[in-house]
This record gives structure tokens, sequence and C-alpha cells, in this order.
């Protein structure tokens, strides 16, 4: 646990400047495309260690250099980056988008996937903390957007 959120906070310190030097996009998308988007390939029941195992396997293969946006909870001090394409890697390191590929931020519901690891400050573990009311953003390159929590509920697996 420890390692992970010392990443967390370092990644969390740096994003901002490292937003700016990221991939090109279509670059990104390529990889996204070769990781595969595939969810079947996370285990809900993953322990502490296999996390930081795939974590730092991403991290040597560069995944986390393939983020274009981030995530921001101010309520529970989280920010983490998001990147195309939900699998085990990316969902190790952050939020990854899922299921729907042409989803604008902007516009609507943004969907995206993370992982609750039930460990207090690791990762979206938190999440369930937020109230009604509370704010998140997602800052990209494009801007700012803000949602706001307006409802909480369980999605069945």
């Amino acid at each position: 646990m420890f390692g992970y959120v010392s990443y967390q906070k370092h990644e969390g310190e740096v994003f901002k400047q490292n937003i700016e030097k990221k991939m090109p996009i279509d670059q990104i998308n390529e990889h996204a495309k070769s990781y595969k988007e595939d969810a079947t390939n996370v285990n809900n029941d993953m322990s502490l260690g296999q996390m930081l195992s795939i974590q730092k396997e991403a991290i040597e293969m560069g995944v986390n250099k393939q983020a274009f946006a981030q995530i921001q909870i101010p309520a529970l001090g989280l920010t983490l980056p998001i990147f195309k394409g939900a699998n085990q890697y990316t969902l190790s390191l952050g939020a990854a988008t899922y299921f729907y590929e042409d989803a604008e931020m902007r516009k609507g519901n943004y969907v995206l996937a993370g992982h609750n690891m039930e460990i207090p400050g690791v990762l979206f573990s938190d999440i369930q903390k937020l109230s009604l009311g509370e704010v998140m953003d997602l800052v990209s390159n494009d801007g700012v957007y803000r949602y706001k929590v307006t409802r909480k509920f369980i999605v069945p697996e």
C-alpha cells in the first residue's frame, strides 16, 4: 500500500506538467488498441500485491505516459490519470474510458471504469464517501469539465 500511495501522490504532483508533454492523441489511441480494451482480464478480487505487480508492469510498459486527462475529486483529495481503454494496466494506475468510444467529456454522461480496492486512499476505494452535490472535475488539454454527484448506487456486476 505505501508504495502505491506514494506513486499516486507523485503522479498527482507532476501530472499537470506531463499532460502538456503527453503522447499525441493518435498515438495514445493506437496504444489503447494494442492493449485491447478487455475488462475481462481485470480481476475484481485482486489483492493489493497483485495490483502493485500489475502497476509496476504498466509503468515499465510506459502506460503511465499515455494518460490524456485526469479526474480530480476535491472532497476525497483524489487526483488520478484517465486513460483510453479499460484493461488491467490502465485500471492499475487510475481511471479508464469504458464502453462508449465516441463519448466526449463535455457532452452528457462520461463513463469511466476504476478499481475500488477497499483500502482507504487507494484508487477509487473512498468513492462511497462522496455526498450528493459534491463535484469532480475532468481535466484535459481541452478544458476542465465539472460533474456533480446527483445519485449514488451500486452498479450490478
